[in-house]
């Protein structure tokens, strides 16, 4: 265990220090990008014989207002179905419960090392969500709208002058909804449901 922590830390000192040494590639003032990220997951309860899907498709744009910081939009959908077994007036079956979400929203993004091939960076985000939830088969229909703000942290690491690979990770967010359901939630997220993979691409 240990051999492979110091692999790994060996590794990501030998990519953090090339990324210093290469002025080729980064992001300064007045550049403009285009990035995003496409998801789609499932997953089983042996247990509870639960069943669940989900697709996302969230593109965003930035805008570098200064060497360091970014203020950008996002427009998002996603999609999730669920598929259990229940039991609903005394009559057990499956219940399958498929929930369309539409999201807009807009961010500032600091970047540490521009200018650099591998940088941190921290964003602070607004967003709109337009959520409607049907149960299939069903007359059950709820819809919210969620207002959320959240705090992420992130890596960009270029793979050449124009594309570059992204990773955000969400810290905290706090979420009020109103519609069928009055909701507030607050989370502070680290496990793997909060990790997303993009692509980036410089213009």
């Amino acid at each position: 265990m240990k051999q492979s922590i110091a692999f790994f830390a060996c590794l990501f000192f030998f990519f953090f220090t090339n990324a210093q040494n290469d002025k080729s590639t980064g992001f300064e003032k007045g550049d403009f990008f285009v990035s995003g990220n496409i998801g789609f997951s499932s997953f089983k309860n042996r247990d509870t014989d639960r069943k669940a899907t989900e697709f996302r498709i969230i593109p965003e744009a930035g805008y570098f207002i200064s060497d360091h910081v970014v203020l950008g939009l996002e427009l998002g959908y996603l999609n999730v179905n669920i598929e259990a077994i229940d039991t609903v007036n005394g009559i057990t079956g499956v219940v399958d419960q498929e929930t369309n979400s539409f999201l807009a929203g807009v961010y500032s993004r600091y970047y540490f090392t521009p200018q650099k091939i591998f940088s941190f960076f921290g964003s602070l985000g607004l967003d709109y969500i337009d959520s409607k939830q049907e149960q299939l088969g069903g007359n059950t229909d709820i819809e919210i709208d969620v207002f959320r703000m959240g705090l992420d942290t992130g890596i960009n690491y270029f793979l050449s002058s124009s594309f570059a690979l992204t990773t955000t990770i969400g810290i905290l967010s706090y979420e009020i909804g109103n519609g069928s359901v009055d909701t507030s939630n607050f989370n502070i997220g680290l496990d793997f449901n909060n990790i997303n993979f993009g692509l980036l691409y410089k213009i």
